[in-house]
């Protein structure tokens, strides 16, 4: 097995030096496989020489900046760690350093940071930073959705432009036009892994179809007298859970590259994307055409934005606990200072409610209802009614669709994903205070306390505040762990 693979790296570094020994460089930038041919080459040099290579750099271009050309500014070569400024100039060190493939063997470290500045320069490029794109959608507005083939169902959820190209958010859900498929998840509600269970108390994640389907984006754009098509290329990430463990991917995340037209200027931003099948995919693949409005993000910068839960049914939870829903809001909104909380309502019963209007109106709350309109799930809700259980499977789709939308505006992200009992709060310090201490790379994990149990509750103390009731609310030695309870967190980043 050695043997083989010795034998296979040797053929692959013999066709990885052809390919670079190429006579311009920015001729292989011009046909489009530039990056490709680099990262290639990278990966090989990394398996044979793995001490020369440290963990790579996610290479996706400047905003503004327009790679393969040159790079004049002192500050993102120190950044980005560029040996070269362009690729003609990499091109000549190349040619310098490893004149044939033995020594370009034996300078693997060198030749690394040759390639790897290679790959940025062939980087796509990136939307200018001012546009700042999102999708067109307005509350009591369904997202834009199709049928693919017979089984499928896309929809589109959200769009941003803040991590350099347009990156558009989708799910892909068994379902059918007959109906049919309400069948099947009921049967997946009620029975998990064999054994039945009770509605409200299914948690249940929904894994995305399409993982394997490759797209291609064709903007529409004032200015241009035909659609511009690029390539689209298709990530999904599993969701990490307010609980420990990792799921399959519930979203695909399309990120479609930037045209370089878009940077030559005399061009407005453009209004739409279809999203189409390309002519890479498989012939077994499906059709796919499905149109995207675009626009420029109007909302205004915040330091921070919460991230809910799914919701239903206000009424009943303001007869089950008469003032929770204002006393919540109030508390994260006047107290400890959330600038932007978003709700997502899956039937339309909070829009009403004085405090979510007031808090509406004064650009606080960011009110989304249509989530509940999301077929097939719309059926699920109308044959199962809207639980704990059939709510569960909106609530992937809601974390990914609030981070995606409070990162093109928000510094930091506070998600309360179980939120309507669930409070983030500190004897000792403000918020401010707790963001200013940490790290702005990383994500930070906000262990859970319980209030106490039932047993706890002091004797004929059954009503009024929760706080009261419970008086070990503050006790550290009360984590969920050592309760016999699912432990949760509350995310910041």
């Amino acid at each position: 097995e050695k043997e083989l693979l010795d034998d296979s790296l040797a053929i692959a570094m013999q066709i990885a030096y052809t390919l670079a020994s190429m006579d311009s460089w920015e001729a292989l930038y011009g046909t489009g496989a530039a990056l490709s041919v680099f990262t290639l080459i990278v990966e090989t040099l990394c398996r044979i020489a793995p001490d020369c290579c440290q963990p790579a750099a996610d290479f996706k271009g400047l905003h503004g900046f327009r790679p393969g050309i040159f790079v004049e500014d002192e500050q993102i070569r120190a950044r980005q760690q560029l040996s070269c400024r362009s690729l003609s100039e990499c091109h000549g060190q190349f040619r310098h350093l490893a004149p044939n493939v033995h020594t370009f063997l034996q300078r693997p470290e060198e030749m690394v940071a040759i390639f790897r500045t290679a790959q940025f320069l062939s980087a796509p490029p990136c939307m200018p930073p001012n546009w700042n794109l999102e999708m067109v959608h307005d509350p009591g507005r369904p997202f834009p959705s199709l049928s693919v083939g017979s089984n499928w169902i896309l929809t589109v959820l959200a769009a941003d432009s803040t991590t350099c190209g347009l990156e558009l958010s989708a799910v892909a859900l068994y379902g059918d036009l007959d109906g049919q498929e309400v069948q099947i998840y009921r049967s997946r509600l009620n029975n998990i892994n064999g054994n039945p269970r009770e509605l409200d108390s299914v948690d249940l994640r929904l894994p995305t179809e399409g993982e394997d389907w490759i797209f291609d984006c064709v903007f529409v754009v004032p200015g241009s007298a035909r659609p511009i098509r690029t390539l689209a290329e298709t990530k999904s990430f599993a969701m990490m859970q307010e609980t420990q463990g990792r799921y399959s991917a519930p979203v695909l995340t399309i990120r479609c590259e930037t045209p370089p037209e878009f940077l030559s200027g005399g061009m407005g931003t453009p209004q739409m994307v279809r999203l189409e099948r390309s002519a890479r995919s498989s012939p077994a693949a499906p059709w796919i055409a499905l149109d995207v409005p675009l626009r420029p993000s109007s909302k205004p910068h915040v330091r921070t934005a919460m991230c809910t839960q799914q919701t239903w049914d206000a009424s009943f939870l303001e007869s089950r606990i008469p003032g929770h829903l204002d006393l919540w809001f109030s508390y994260h909104l006047e107290v400890l200072g959330i600038d932007q909380i978003y709700l997502y309502d899956l039937d339309g019963s909070f829009a009403d409610l004085e405090v979510v209007a007031y808090w509406r109106a004064a650009g606080r709350i960011i009110y989304e209802d249509a989530f509940g309109e999301i077929q097939p799930l719309k059926r699920v809700f109308e044959d199962l009614g809207l639980n704990t259980g059939s709510a569960h499977l909106t609530q992937t789709l809601v974390q990914h669709h609030c981070l995606q939308q409070a990162k093109t505006n928000a510094d930091w992200i506070v998600s309360v994903s179980h939120g309507w009992d669930m409070m983030l709060f500190s004897p000792t310090q403000t918020l401010n205070e707790l963001l200013d201490s940490l790290p702005e790379d990383a994500l930070t994990f906000i262990p859970a306390v319980r209030y106490g149990t039932k047993e706890e509750t002091p004797a004929g103390n059954t009503g009024g505040n929760v706080f009261s009731r419970f008086p070990h609310r503050n006790d550290l030695n009360l984590p969920m762990d050592t309760m016999g309870i699912p432990e949760e967190r509350i995310l910041i980043g």
